[in-house]
């Protein structure tokens, strides 16, 4: 077992000093899903709402099926309270990194971490008050997939669980946390 584990270690390390690393620029935009997930108090306040993202970085190919991208998130939406409607909204600013397994054609499957800042906006009847805006810790692991479909397209799904953790001045420090399901587009460069 041990000797495999060497063995296989020695070849990827092997193959990614001989290759020279491919770069290429991304952009993709995703259509997603935010579906309240935890604390209760979060859960029993919102139903699920949908999201807007843009996520842009660098895919670098250290060999031909390895890769890292680091990349910047830009998410937000409205927030649907389950007593007034649409009155809060959410942008997430995050940066981090995506771990690529290339496979076929140029498709890949990904591991992704992102690590930010959360700001939720309070509209008329939100819990907070109209006007009031709160910022918070964000992060979000998650997993997705994309597949090319033209030259410098692809088409992919991301899902995820972002955490926010926000203080309102006093104990207890509140934390949603959802289950994102998104689908997007991508242009490859």
């Amino acid at each position: 077992m041990r000797t495999g584990l060497v063995l296989l270690v020695s070849l990827l390390a092997t193959s990614v000093a001989q290759a020279r690393p491919v770069t290429r620029f991304f952009l993709d935009g995703a259509v997603a899903v935010n579906i309240p997930v935890a604390d209760g108090d979060y859960t029993n306040a919102y139903y699920p709402s949908p999201q807007l993202g843009l996520h842009l970085g660098v895919e670098i190919w250290l060999a031909s099926h390895i890769g890292l991208a680091p990349e910047f998130a830009l998410d937000g939406g409205p927030i649907i309270d389950r007593l007034t409607n649409p009155t809060t909204g959410r942008v997430r600013f995050q940066t981090g990194l995506r771990l690529l397994f290339g496979f076929g054609r140029g498709h890949a499957f990904f591991l992704r971490w992102l690590i930010g800042a959360e700001l939720i906006a309070y509209g008329p009847g939100g819990s907070q008050g109209q006007g009031t805006i709160n910022v918070g810790f964000a992060t979000e692991p998650g997993v997705g997939m994309q597949f090319h479909v033209a030259r410098r397209t692809v088409v992919g799904f991301l899902l995820g669980v972002p955490v926010g953790l926000h203080s309102y001045g006093a104990p207890p420090t509140h934390v949603n946390a959802d289950f994102n399901a998104s689908f997007f587009i991508g242009y490859r460069r």
